[in-house]
């Protein structure tokens, strides 16, 4: 007789739980019903839409910089080569005779060199 109220309480836990699991998948399907599903689904699709939107926009902004970076640098490159050019035209030898011509300057004769008698040098 005792096995059977034994069992019989084991039937009562059984059926509670069992009442308990059925209350808690009906708490779950009235949460997970269509209408909850598609808001879910609705708010998901925006938020990935606005990162996608984000992200796109940050890459789009990112390549500009890159590209102005770029211009910049091809400018500066072409200013430089012109710079250089210039610079070895104004060191040319051609260049120089011809300011020498305009400054009406002279060219070296002869030269003579003095030489100092007995190491005397001028002093204070």
């Amino acid at each position: 007789m005792e096995e059977e109220t034994i069992k019989f309480s084991e039937e009562e836990q059984d059926n509670s739980s069992v009442l308990e699991n059925v209350k808690f998948r009906r708490k779950i399907s009235s949460f997970f019903t269509l209408a909850n599903l598609n808001i879910v689904l609705i708010v998901g699709f925006i938020f990935i839409c606005v990162s996608y939107l984000v992200v796109s926009n940050q890459l789009i902004s990112r390549g500009f910089a890159v590209n102005d970076v770029k211009t910049k640098f091809e400018e500066f490159t072409k200013e430089n080569r012109e710079l250089e050019l210039t610079a070895m035209n104004l060191e040319s030898y051609s260049y120089i005779n011809e300011k020498v011509a305009e400054l009406g300057m002279v060219g070296i004769g002869e030269l003579e060199y003095i030489e100092a008698v007995n190491n005397s040098v001028a002093m204070r």
